[in-house]
């Protein structure tokens, strides 16, 4: 591993906070691709209502296809 740079140190930090924030970095990323494939496979399986049928703005005309029920699958998986 590499070492932690010399000013943590200096700036009061912990040094294994070079550390700790590549666990956060891998942490968020995995949140994020969880979030999508719930959102993907719960939308293919449960997805009736559209999100666009919610209000109108972008979510209509970007992604015609994503429903309230992937929506809520995503959310719902990036909690696991």
């Amino acid at each position: 591993t590499m070492a932690a740079p010399p000013f943590l140190a200096s700036m009061g930090l912990p040094v294994d906070l070079w550390q700790q924030g590549s666990v956060l970095k891998w942490w968020t990323c995995f949140t994020i691709v969880m979030t999508d494939v719930g959102a993907y496979f719960g939308g293919k399986s449960f997805g009736k209502n559209k999100l666009a049928t919610l209000g109108r703005g972008a979510a209509g005309e970007t992604s015609p296809n994503k429903t309230i029920e992937g929506a809520v699958s995503g959310i719902l998986a990036s909690m696991l």
